[in-house]
């Protein structure tokens, strides 16, 4: 290519490299974003691209051709594309005409015949449809390729993923086979240093059997010394399990005839209360009469009548106070005989709980021990219970003689 002025020359080299550096740049942004993505060469992405702007101008070209017959309308020929084409040449005599990049080159260099050029931009629109056929035909046996590769490889995954299920199921066999030899042979490994400790005690054999004798004599010995020893705190915590078990079912006993005694007081309080208000009521309706009855009566028989009314209230009244002092007096004697099984049970429990850290049949005491004062408390604390539901009642009497 050569310039026209000579004074251009550098304008148009740094035009020439602005115009190569964009386009540098504009490719690496590009690759960047999405040409790392497409996970391919750089070489394939320009393939790739080229094809797909060739297939869109192939799509254009198609749709803008059916758009012209359906319209019935005269379609492009290829005599307009060559004519199209020809705007580009340059023409004889045509000495005003500026002309592109181009233009100059073929001015400056050589000159074409027209007829040739022509004749090749032709051949070049005829061999379109063709092209875009060929690419069509050659897409399709791409994608034809390609879907079989993908079936191959869905098949391959397939085989591997069983593949992989029956390594893991021997993994797990094999791992299994593993601890159980591992097991065998630490078993054997016991045995063998075992008999290797025999072994390596057989050059000295009558030493070793003495010293083992004596062993065997002294772990005796003290086997004797702990079943003595055994046989002592047995016996004793048999004597206190025997005992605690009389003193629970004598306690039972007399909490069952404590309960009886309890149950019947109240009765006789509850009795004595309605009794009392039996006769207030009468007292009431006899006063009532009383002053109803005309008044030339003689005095002296109701007031007779009177004092003996007030005499049975009064024993009663003291009849009704005793009854309450007897279950105060039994109340007291409840509260501390609970608190005394309590603290038998505390004094108890401390006792063979030392013992039935070391000792297993202390520990089926101990037990047994638990149980017999869930067993003792259980009444005393329905006695307390029964007690505590009556008190109401015993106030309410108490209030009344008061």
């Amino acid at each position: 290519m050569q310039l026209p002025h000579a004074y251009s020359l550098a304008a148009s080299l740094l035009e020439r490299n602005t115009s190569d550096l964009s386009a540098v740049q504009e490719w690496e942004a590009e690759w960047k974003s999405q040409g790392l993505a497409s996970r391919l060469s750089p070489e394939e992405y320009r393939s790739r691209k080229r094809q797909r702007l060739q297939k869109r101008i192939q799509d254009q070209l198609r749709q803008c051709r059916q758009h012209h017959a359906e319209n019935h309308l005269p379609g492009p020929s290829t005599q307009d594309l060559v004519d199209m084409l020809k705007t580009f040449t340059v023409e004889e005599g045509t000495d005003n005409n500026k002309g592109s990049r181009f233009t100059h080159a073929q001015k400056f260099t050589h000159r074409q015949d027209p007829q040739v050029l022509t004749e090749q931009m032709q051949r070049v629109a005829e061999n379109l449809p063709k092209k875009d056929t060929q690419d069509a035909q050659a897409e399709q046996e791409e994608l034809s390729s390609l879907q079989q590769q993908i079936e191959h490889i869905e098949q391959d995954i397939q085989a591997l993923a069983e593949s992989t299920k029956l390594l893991h199921l021997t993994i797990n066999k094999v791992e299994e086979e593993a601890d159980k030899l591992q097991k065998q042979c630490d078993e054997k490994a016991n045995a063998v240093k075992v008999k290797k400790r025999a072994v390596e005690l057989l050059p000295d054999a009558e030493n070793n059997l003495a010293k083992l004798q004596v062993m065997v004599d002294g772990s005796k010995q003290r086997m004797a010394s702990l079943v003595g020893q055994w046989e002592t705190h047995r016996v004793r915590l048999a004597d206190e399990y025997s005992e605690m078990k009389r003193l629970q079912q004598e306690k039972e006993v007399e909490s069952s005839r404590w309960m009886k005694d309890v149950r019947d007081l109240y009765d006789k309080i509850r009795a004595a209360a309605d009794e009392a208000k039996r006769k207030e009521d009468l007292y009431k309706q006899l006063v009532s009469e009383y002053e109803s009855l005309p008044k030339d009566v003689s005095r002296a028989a109701y007031t007779q009548r009177i004092l003996e009314i007030v005499s049975n209230i009064k024993k009663q009244k003291e009849d009704i106070t005793k009854i309450l002092s007897d279950t105060k007096d039994l109340q007291k004697e409840i509260n501390n005989l609970t608190g005394k099984v309590d603290r038998t049970f505390v004094v108890t429990d401390e006792l063979v709980f030392k013992d039935a850290k070391k000792d297993e049949p202390v520990r089926k005491v101990y037990k047994y021990l638990a149980a017999l004062h869930e067993v003792c408390v259980n009444p005393l604390k329905g006695v307390s219970s029964y007690s505590n539901y009556h008190s109401p009642s015993l106030e309410k009497v108490d209030g009344i003689l008061v």
